[in-house]
């Protein structure tokens, strides 16, 4: 990958530089491989777009009665860079807002919710903006945004990438269904390795081809970006990676520090090979569970300072997912010494194993 487009997906983490919005065609690529049947009578949150612009309550508003939604809501975070345009005359809100909610002078930069509800015959009704009161960010992680995700059935969004762990905490904690947008590199995250070891998330269906749009207009290519999800997809069992590539001590290096080789390319796994490998997390993509089991995940960890796991001739590589073929054995005393040693932190460093 580009080195300047990882430079952009960690900056966007360090600078709070959260504001990448996801075009109708990359979510219309995604949801087209999710059985309809999945949304019938469900109640989906997009808790971290602006309902007047965010592409994600739009195709729900525009699929709404096809995909027989009971309810759909959009929460607008205050502290948005995005302009507000209110586009009706603040005698109408009277007309729908509660009486907790209150509407904001134009000095203030809002937050609000917006609720699509089915009718009688299943048509989307519109109640028209809710400001929140005062205090509430609109944040997902606020007060509203806790009260409608327990209210809610499954999430659909792209959170802010500074606060995506917490985001994913909350989902996990919650026992929410979801489709979100994330940064590749996360699978190694000790929050998250767990889960996609387990079977209780895993990848999309689609790539995140294509550029997001910034707040001023502007494009911005994330090619670390990813689809995750808990839901079932017409990708969800792949099929089994074709093995052509033949184990050779030149293309296939050990590990200075660790008992496993080393395949740079998903394309490179030796089908003569039974060992432990190191592969790259993209592995996730064509992982087929029938034929490799992933046994952990090995960070370099080298912008940290800390000592390297995945090394070779006394290089760093970049974070290795563990895989052994299925079924195969393997001596596993490395790892147990390795464990020992390892402080679970939160970030690179460290080695997740199953110890066999």
């Amino acid at each position: 990958m580009p080195r300047a487009t990882n430079y952009k997906t960690h900056s966007a983490r360090r600078q709070k530089d959260d504001e990448f919005y996801t075009p109708r065609e990359m979510i219309e690529a995604e949801l087209a491989h999710y059985n309809a049947a999945l949304f019938r009578g469900k109640r989906i949150l997009c808790n971290c777009d602006d309902p007047d612009r965010s592409e994600f309550f739009k195709y729900f508003a525009d699929n709404f009665s096809a995909l027989k939604l009971k309810r759909l809501v959009g929460l607008r975070f205050a502290g948005s860079s995005l302009p507000f345009f209110d586009n009706m005359k603040k005698a109408d809100a009277d007309t729908f807002r509660a009486a907790r909610y209150k509407i904001p002078s134009d000095a203030e930069t809002p937050a609000y919710q917006v609720t699509l509800s089915a009718d009688k015959n299943g048509n989307p009704h519109n109640a028209g903006r809710c400001f929140l009161p005062g205090g509430d960010t609109g944040g997902f992680d606020d007060r509203e945004g806790k009260k409608q995700l327990a209210d809610c059935d499954i999430v659909v969004t792209n959170p802010p990438f500074s606060k995506w762990r917490e985001f994913i905490a909350m989902l996990t904690k919650s026992k929410k269904k979801f489709i979100v947008i994330g940064n590749l590199n996360a699978v190694g995250y000790k929050e998250i390795f767990p889960l996609i070891q387990s079977g209780k998330m895993w990848l999309g269906a689609a790539s995140c081809k294509g550029a997001f749009v910034r707040p001023g207009g502007g494009e911005s290519k994330l090619g670390f970006a990813v689809w995750y999800t808990n839901l079932p997809h017409s990708r969800r069992d792949r099929k089994e990676i074709p093995l052509t590539a033949k184990y050779s001590a030149k293309k296939h290096p050990r590990y200075d520090n660790y008992s496993a080789i080393e395949v740079r390319r998903v394309e490179d796994i030796p089908a003569d090979y039974a060992g432990v490998m190191g592969v790259p997390l993209s592995f996730l993509n064509k992982w087929n569970s029938a034929q490799f089991e992933i046994l952990g995940v090995a960070n370099s960890a080298r912008w940290i300072g800390y000592e390297c796991l995945t090394r070779v001739r006394g290089r760093a590589i970049f974070d290795r997912l563990l895989i052994r073929r299925a079924g195969a054995s393997a001596d596993w005393k490395e790892c147990k010494d390795l464990s020992r040693r390892s402080t679970f932190g939160n970030a690179g460093g460290f080695v997740y194993v199953a110890v066999i």
